[in-house]
């Protein structure tokens, strides 16, 4: 009996070194470097789908969750955010939770900013609506609609977005009393933010990838190289497809 016990000790103790050596490897200055490469090479596979989007990095704590990401998005029609997160996640919290909820008020901050000009005389707004149709004007109060709608991702479950959106009105009144220019951030967009998700288990369409100024919003398309499985998946095939909501 007790032989039987210090050979399953054994045993336990042969698993458990050999789970630290494989732990040891994977985390070498080899592994790391090779990693590092892989990811550099998916991001620039997918930003060469829209090649006109600028690169940014997702800064820690939102540190880039002010005004300029916003307007530069409006100057380039949209922008990919490139982070990672630990292995076994998809997507960092900041692209399911933070930036999701960033855009939205910044859209609804938007739609109040543009309030007064429904109350302007009837001369202005078909001025602005003709500029609109001519290409002439990059006004965001000359669009007939904007877009306020809280977008997540599917797998973020009701009671989560039912939080997220209780609060929405109170973020959105926090971001009028800073202070903020949203007037300019009104005036450079002229499609409401809408964020997309791509990870290195997205499948791509390489035939069908759509031109984003063929879209109905500016897109602010989260790019997360994390892989989740740890196991890296194939980065371009003939396939494409991304999780919205």
């Amino acid at each position: 009996m007790e032989e039987g016990i210090e050979v399953d000790a054994e045993a336990k103790q042969s698993v458990y070194n050999a789970a630290r050596r494989i732990k040891q490897r994977e985390n070498s200055l080899y592994n790391a470097l090779r990693s590092i490469y892989e990811d550099s090479v998916f991001v620039s596979e997918i930003s060469q789908l829209w090649s006109s989007l600028p690169l940014v990095a997702n800064l820690r704590c939102g540190l880039w969750l002010n005004l300029h990401l916003a307007l530069l998005a409006g100057q380039r029609g949209g922008c990919i955010v490139v982070d990672s997160t630990r292995k076994g996640k998809r997507f960092p919290d900041s692209m399911w939770k933070t930036i999701l909820i960033w855009t939205c008020v910044l859209n609804r901050a938007i739609t109040r900013n543009r309030r007064p000009l429904d109350h302007s005389d009837v001369s202005t707004t078909e001025r602005n609506m003709d500029d609109l149709a001519r290409g002439g004007s990059n006004r965001a109060d000359a669009l007939p609609e904007w877009d306020c709608s809280l977008h997540l991702p599917l797998w973020v479950s009701d009671t989560e977005r039912a939080k997220i959106e209780g609060r929405l009105d109170d973020w959105t009144n926090e971001l009028e009393a800073s202070g903020a220019d949203v007037a300019s951030v009104a005036m450079s967009l002229r499609k409401p933010l809408r964020p997309l998700w791509i990870s290195q288990r997205t499948v791509i369409w390489l035939t069908e990838v759509p031109d984003h100024k063929s879209w109905d919003f500016t897109s602010v398309i989260l790019l997360s190289v994390s892989c989740s499985s740890g196991t890296p998946q194939p980065k371009m095939v003939s396939e494409f497809s991304w999780s919205r909501r």
